[in-house]
Order: C-alpha cells, then structure tokens, then sequence
C-alpha cells in the first residue's frame, strides 16, 4: 500500500509548513519594526514556500487518491482523518499512529499560520489607514489644524 509515500508527503509538508511558520512570524517582527528590507526578503522566503507547500498538497492529494483505487473504494473526501478510518484494521497500526501524529501537527501549523496571517492583515490595515490619514491631514493643512486645539 502507499501509506510510506503519504508519510514521506506528509513529513515533506509539515517541514514545509514549519518553515512557512517561522517567515510569518519574522514578517510579523519585520511589519511592527517597519523594516522594509527584511520585509521584502521574507515575502520572498514566503512566496517560495507557499508554492512548495502547494505542490506538497498535489502530492497528498494524488497519493491519496491512488490509496482508495488501491482499496477499490470511490471517495470524494480526501481529509487525513477520513483516510485513516478507512484503513482502521487494514493496515499496519504503527503506520496509522505516525499518520494520525503528522495530521494533529499539520492542523497545529495551519492553525498557528492563519491566526499569524490574520494578526499580519490587521497590522498591514492599521499601517496603511495611518499612511492614507497622515497623508490626508498633510495636504488639507491650509484648511484644518493638524493638531486639535481644544481644551
């Protein structure tokens, strides 16, 4: 059975997803230092990576594909924990143990990545409403005072 190959795909992934991991949260550190420098490298870190984890998903989803035509099952589901119920009693349960493992650390990363990615938008928005804010109050300085003088 294939179940080695999905290993190795999934282990690939999760490396790949680590990875991605630590150049989110230095692009978070880059965003908040407003260093543009080491910005620009990171996205490029992280554009490079994101077409590895993509072509890692590829690679899963084929594998488990030919796992169900070798069990001469149809499936349109293709979720780990899925895959390993049907191949409970089938299989070596040492294999499944590290499946079910790499799945709960896979899930753990994409989690950590969203929220990551999630916290990197709001910043991004907050920085660009300040640029646009600033800038405003710039070029309408003959008609508003930059500073309220109330008080």
């Amino acid at each position: 059975m294939k179940i080695e190959r999905l290993l190795t795909v999934l282990e690939n992934q999760k490396k790949d997803l680590q990875s991605l991991l630590e150049v989110i949260r230095k692009k978070q550190e880059a965003l908040v230092s407003r260093n543009t420098s080491v910005l620009e490298d990171v996205i490029k870190q992280e554009e490079k990576l994101l077409l590895k984890v993509q072509t890692n998903e590829e690679k899963r989803l084929d594998t488990i594909i030919n796992i169900y035509k070798e069990l001469n099952l149809s499936n349109n589901d293709f979720k780990i924990t899925n895959l390993i119920s049907v191949l409970e009693g089938k299989t070596d349960e040492n294999q499944l143990k590290i499946l079910r493992g790499l799945n709960h650390t896979i899930k753990g990363y994409i989690s950590e990545i969203m929220k990551l990615n999630k916290q990197n938008m709001f910043l991004i928005q907050h920085t660009r409403q300040f640029v646009s804010e600033t800038i405003s109050a710039i070029l309408n300085t003959t008609t508003k005072s930059l500073i309220d003088k109330k008080g």
